[in-house]
């Protein structure tokens, strides 16, 4: 069971790493966007 667990976790690590290295563009842009807007009206 044990093993179970720890063979499984590099895979969890992996996908979650790889999940939010493909967010960060997408939320760098939506903030950097957000703030260009504030700037505009503002």
């Amino acid at each position: 069971m044990t093993g179970l667990v720890l063979n499984g976790q590099p895979q969890l690590v992996d996908s979650i790493v790889s999940s939010v290295a493909t967010a960060a563009p997408g939320l760098l842009k939506t903030s950097g966007a957000t703030a260009w807007w504030i700037r505009m009206i503002s």
